[in-house]
């Protein structure tokens, strides 16, 4: 039997993927994570050197406040990629 999984309509905000990204220090910013949801809806999230290394909790809070930013919610799931991760909301079924 074919999958007759039907999805609830989601609102834009939930079709949007957040990419995230290590920036390392400069000598006038700390090491930081670039959370980037295209578009132009983008944040820096600075932490101190040696807090944001390559963990994803680092990467899951820089996109958390991207989400606060924008007043977004729901359930994320995250994949990690060749330059950081990607988080997708998940769809809710009816």
């Amino acid at each position: 039997m074919p999958n007759t999984t039907i999805y609830q309509t989601i609102t834009p905000s939930h079709v949007t993927a957040i990419r995230t990204r290590y920036v390392g220090p400069t000598s006038t910013t700390p090491a930081r994570i670039k959370a980037d949801a295209g578009m132009g809806r983008t944040l820096m999230v600075s932490y101190h050197v040696g807090e944001a290394e390559e963990t994803f909790d680092a990467h899951a809070r820089a996109a958390r406040a991207l989400c606060a930013k924008f007043d977004w919610a729901g359930d994320m799931i995250a994949g990690g990629t060749e330059t950081g991760y990607c988080f997708v909301f998940v769809p809710e079924v009816l």
